[in-house]
């Protein structure tokens, strides 16, 4: 079994969103530790290989789009790996996410 973690900050002026992806595992728990900030939606797209040509930049809602999140401190998302999403980007202030 192969278990990973990492986090990610998100801030104005430095990494503002994460492009269209998908992960290498079989679910993942994506968990907003916290911060203050505005914008930074997890968006959500099918399955990969399900005719998504994961372009970036994704600044905004598109014809793949099939759900979107707002992140709040406390809050997880548990989806699958090679579900491709990403994260929309921060207009202010800053976000961790593990």
């Amino acid at each position: 079994s192969d278990i990973h973690a990492f986090t990610v900050r998100y801030r104005e002026n430095e990494d503002r969103l994460l492009d269209s992806h998908v992960d290498s595992s079989d679910v993942t728990l994506n968990l907003c530790l916290g911060g203050s900030f505005e914008g930074g939606d997890v968006y959500f797209h099918g399955p990969a290989g399900d005719g998504d040509p994961m372009t970036s930049p994704h600044d905004g809602p598109c014809s793949h789009c099939r759900a979107s999140h707002q992140h709040h401190s406390g809050t997880a998302l548990i989806h699958l790996g090679n579900h491709v999403h990403g994260a929309h980007p921060i207009r202010k202030g800053r976000r961790t996410n593990l």
